[in-house]
Formats: structure tokens, C-alpha cells, sequence
């Protein structure tokens, strides 16, 4: 059971910090399509601000966060939330 929730929650884990960084990096493919259309990547960044804030205050920069550290408390914040997730709707038999 462990094994299928921690694959149910990385999977989508997997795909929204691909999301996120499609439509909100600089060194995106799509940087330019999202540049003129950017609610989607406003959406995902209002989905990540809790960890943009932990990025912003362990950088140490109040004007940019650590690129790398606010990746990582994003993708544990959305592996725990799906996990909880896959906790509520995979049960043990």
C-alpha cells in the first residue's frame, strides 16, 4: 500500500513542478507563449506561494528566493498534500 500511495503522490507531484516550471521559468520553451498569457503561470505561482515564502526567507534576499530551495519546499508540499491524498482514498485491506 505504501508503495502506491508515494507513487500516487509523485506522479502529480512530478507533472505540477513540470507545470510550474513550463510556465514560469526564464529558461523555459514556453516562456514567450506564457509571457502574453500569463494566468496560468500567475495561478501556479499563487498555488506556490507558501513555498516561495520559505525560499524567500532562508535565502537570506528579500527581493528573490533561492530558485533551488523554493523547488524543493514546493515539490514536499505537494507530495504531502497528494499523499494525504492517496492516504484518504487507497486503504488497506
Amino acid at each position: 500500500m505504501l508503495q502506491r500511495r508515494l507513487i500516487f503522490a509523485g506522479i502529480p507531484t512530478a507533472l505540477l513542478m513540470i507545470a510550474w516550471w513550463l510556465t514560469t521559468a526564464e529558461s523555459s520553451p514556453m516562456r514567450s507563449t506564457f509571457l502574453y498569457h500569463p494566468a496560468l503561470g500567475n495561478f501556479l505561482t499563487l498555488l506556490m506561494m507558501p513555498a516561495i515564502v520559505a525560499g524567500t526567507i532562508l535565502s537570506g534576499n528579500v527581493h528573490q528566493p533561492n530558485e533551488i530551495i523554493t523547488a524543493l519546499f514546493a515539490a514536499l508540499q505537494w507530495f504531502g498534500i497528494f499523499y494525504l491524498i492517496a492516504r484518504a482514498l487507497i486503504t488497506e485491506r
